[in-house]
């Protein structure tokens, strides 16, 4: 590894290992916010139907997948994760 490589490896592990730790205060926070009906987080019984996606090769294990039905939903999704500096995926479904 370049040295280059190795501080961007050395950042987003500490990025991780922060986000590790605020986990439990976003459920919670996400679990308040969000109608409970477009929220699913690890635990719950249709988290491993919800995360899963075409390519098997990709087996991320999201805090949550949230299935918005509204542009509200998604606003206060989006201002969360920029809140607590969350990586963000985006899938459409249809």
């Amino acid at each position: 590894m370049s040295p280059l490589t190795q501080e961007a490896a050395r950042r987003m592990f500490a990025s991780a290992a922060k986000g590790l730790s605020q986990m439990p205060d976003l459920s919670e926070l996400l679990r308040a916010k969000l109608p409970s009906d477009s929220l699913i987080l690890a635990g719950d019984p249709q988290y491993e139907q919800a995360r899963h996606i075409w390519n098997g090769m990709a087996d991320k294990r999201p805090l949550a997948v949230i299935r918005a039905k509204s542009i509200a939903a998604i606003r206060e999704a989006l201002s969360m994760a920029r809140s607590h500096k969350c990586l963000v995926a985006v899938r459409c479904g249809g």
